[in-house]
């Protein structure tokens, strides 16, 4: 017997998996709008008339992500003191082309320049594209979308007469011991790499940051355009409030090998393991040795191989993750192991 497909997903039944619909036109329809956002920043801290730069994107199918703006799109930025609907706001700066970021189109406004007295200013983007109705766009940690309040909102702006920065510590151990020339970088730089203090495998810095909440991490600069980015998941979040409390991420341990490894032959087993790991390698040489840096990047413990294996034992070892970097000649890899 016959089957029948429905969208989205299954035997049509009318109501979850359903029929398309096609419209045909004698003329095609005219390119709208598809998104808009707010993309950076949400929020900060100036003094009044002091430089604050307010970053939007919009996304026309096929016109906008061009090396020019795309031809009859505007943008603008405006502001309110009250936390509401953008589409009431009267207050609108025009935002300067910033180029194509991706599909999209980036648009830029100093906000900064139209606060002259202390206060919280909320802030928001517009655009029009043609003779069509204006759009709003909101902010969101995952990029940002069409205001509406809940899911994009208004970006936040506190303007003092004196502003105030609390010096934060951040702490970077390098789990590896692989890479010589780690940096950093975050929303409270704006993105642009600092330099960080190495002592082995621990880099720092020593910021002063204002009041707010910052996403950041770490790279290393190894020559190329954006480096190797350090950190797994989620970018770090640390946050400092009015009177200085600190909280969220200010440390991190790298695991991440993102470094070219000449390969070699290496067996560690077993893993997990309760006292003993057996380190087996094909070619073993008077250049191999074995390193153990435990969770917070010491260094407690190395073994030369002058045979193609040898036996651990981890029974001093507190329960943990390990890592084990092996440098074999010119090469080198790190695995690790758990201990139970």
């Amino acid at each position: 017997a016959y089957v029948y497909g429905g969208f989205d997903g299954g035997f049509w039944d009318g109501v979850d998996n359903v029929s398309g619909v096609l419209t045909v036109t004698t003329t095609p329809p005219e390119p709208i709008i598809g998104f808009a956002n707010l993309q950076w920043p949400a929020s900060g801290t100036i003094e009044p008339l002091q430089e604050f730069n307010v970053y939007a994107q919009a996304w026309i199918d096929g016109i906008t992500g061009q090396t020019d703006p795309a031809p009859g799109l505007q943008s603008w930025i405006g502001y309110s003191t009250n936390d509401t609907d953008p589409s009431t706001w009267t207050n609108w700066i025009v935002a300067s082309h910033n180029g194509p970021s991706g599909n999209n189109d980036e648009f830029f406004a100093n906000l900064g320049a139209e606060m002259p007295t202390e206060g919280i200013y909320y802030y928001a983007s517009r655009f029009k594209y043609l003779d069509q109705e204006f759009v709003f766009g909101g902010y969101s940690d995952g990029g940002g979308g069409f205001w509406d309040g809940t899911a994009y909102i208004s970006g936040v702006l506190t303007v003092v007469n004196e502003i105030i920065y609390y010096p934060v510590l951040f702490t970077v151990t390098d789990g590896t011991g692989l890479y010589s020339n780690i940096k950093f970088k975050g929303e409270m730089t704006n993105w642009e790499p600092v330099d960080m203090n190495q002592d082995g495998n621990v880099w720092t810095v020593s910021l002063d940051i204002l009041p707010g909440t910052y996403e950041w991490g770490v790279f290393e600069d190894d020559g190329s355009t954006d480096g190797i980015w350090l950190i797994e998941g989620d970018n770090l979040v640390v946050s400092v409030d009015s009177e200085g409390n600190i909280s969220g991420d200010t440390t991190y341990y790298i695991t991440y090998v993102g470094v070219h490894e000449p390969s070699f032959d290496l067996t560690l087993y077993p893993n997990p393991t309760f006292n003993k790991i057996t380190v087996e390698v094909s070619e073993p040489s008077i250049n191999t040795t074995i390193e153990i840096y435990d969770g917070f990047g010491n260094l407690i413990q190395t073994y030369d191989l002058l045979t193609n294996e040898k036996v651990i034992d981890l029974t001093p070892m507190v329960p943990g993750i390990y890592s084990f970097l092996i440098r074999h000649g010119e090469k080198q890899t790190v695995r690790q192991i758990i201990k139970l």
